[in-house]
């Protein structure tokens, strides 16, 4: 069940755009981190942790260059 509901917010992220999907994303992911280490997932991991630094990264960088205006 658990995840299960990650894959679903993860999918539902992609209906929406900008900082909405990045955030909805990094929660979806962070939950899927969560599911793959009960699993001993390492692959989907490291995949889901990847996921996360990057919308991170974008969602910092957004934040940044908003403050600049």
């Amino acid at each position: 069940i658990f995840g299960f509901i990650a894959g679903v917010v993860v999918m539902l992220s992609y209906v929406l755009d900008g900082l909405k999907l990045r955030i909805a994303n990094v929660i979806g992911s962070v939950l899927m981190v969560i599911y793959s280490v009960m699993l001993h997932s390492i692959s989907l991991t490291v995949l889901n942790g990847l996921c996360i630094v990057i919308h991170l990264y974008y969602i910092l960088k957004e934040e940044k260059n908003h403050e600049k205006k």
